[in-house]
C-alpha cells in the first residue's frame, strides 16, 4: 500500500524514482491511497506532466477506483454535534 500519495510534493528525481518503481511492481497489487484528484497529480510529481501521464497510465491500467467522499473514518466516530445552550 502507498498510502497518502500527494501529502507532500516530490522532486523529479523521485518522481522519476516513483515511476521506476510502479513500472517494476505494476502486477503485483499495489494499493494507491490518495486525497489528490488526478488532474492535480502533476503539482505533487515535480510539475512534470510526461512522468505524471506515464505513472497514472501504469496505476490505472490494472486498477479498481473507489472515489469515497465521506468523511475520514479515523475520525468519524469522535466529531459530535455542537449543543447549543438549550439542548
Amino acid at each position: 500500500i502507498i498510502d497518502e500519495v500527494g501529502f507532500n510534493e516530490i522532486s523529479p528525481l523521485e518522481s522519476k524514482l516513483f515511476f521506476q518503481l510502479i513500472d517494476i511492481d505494476i502486477q503485483k497489487g499495489l494499493q494507491y491511497l490518495s486525497n489528490i484528484t488526478f488532474d492535480k497529480w502533476s503539482q505533487i510529481l515535480g510539475n512534470d506532466e510526461i512522468i505524471t501521464k506515464a505513472i497514472l497510465d501504469r496505476i490505472l491500467h490494472y486498477s479498481y477506483l473507489f472515489n469515497i467522499t465521506d468523511q475520514s473514518y479515523r475520525i468519524k466516530d469522535k466529531i459530535r454535534p455542537l449543543q447549543t445552550e438549550d439542548s
